[in-house]
């Protein structure tokens, strides 16, 4: 008993240091991890950071793509009301950007419709292609031969083009 409690004795002065290494080793490695989940916590605090900025750049790609083009008419009247231009020679400017504006706003339906006359006349020509091999076929019948897989895909993307703007505006206030 007396070796134990010298060995107590002997151990004791030195306990409070060992306690105190045990406790900063505690420590050290508390620190550590909340370091590590900090430096997480950044890490996807920047992502989201980036994924918010590629998200407004989005949104103001497609608010320019979606604005309206300014008139060229309206422009020139703006630059002309303080000018002091001969009042003749502004109204023949405002005619012909007026056609000018027409003109540039015509090309997307202008296209479209020839893109779909194209389409009628091929479909009319391979009509008459068919009723000319057979003749004693009728015409429901050579429609029927008319009216393939690609055109229910082109059907289907135009339908779907025009009820989805229709739906996207109804969704989101611009009727």
């Amino acid at each position: 008993m007396t070796i134990v409690m010298a060995l107590i004795g002997f151990v004791s002065p030195f306990l409070p240091t060992i306690l105190k290494l045990i406790q900063s080793r505690v420590d050290n490695a508390h620190e550590l991890k909340m370091f590590g989940l900090q430096m997480q916590m950044q890490a996807k605090a920047h992502e989201f950071k980036m994924q918010e900025v590629e998200a407004l750049a989005d949104i103001q790609t497609q608010t320019a793509v979606l604005k309206p083009l300014p008139s060229y008419g309206v422009r020139f009247l703006d630059a002309a009301k303080d000018s002091g231009m001969w009042k003749p020679l502004v109204a023949l400017m405002v005619v012909l950007y007026s056609i000018l504006d027409w003109v540039s706003g015509m090309v997307r339906p202008a296209i479209t419709y020839a893109a779909f006359t194209f389409y009628i006349v091929y479909k009319w020509s391979r009509f008459e292609m068919l009723k000319a091999i057979a003749p004693d076929e009728s015409k429901a019948e050579l429609v029927a031969k008319l009216w393939d897989a690609q055109d229910w895909n082109v059907l289907v993307l135009v339908l779907s083009y025009w009820f989805g703007l229709r739906a996207s505006r109804y969704a989101f206030g611009k009727r």
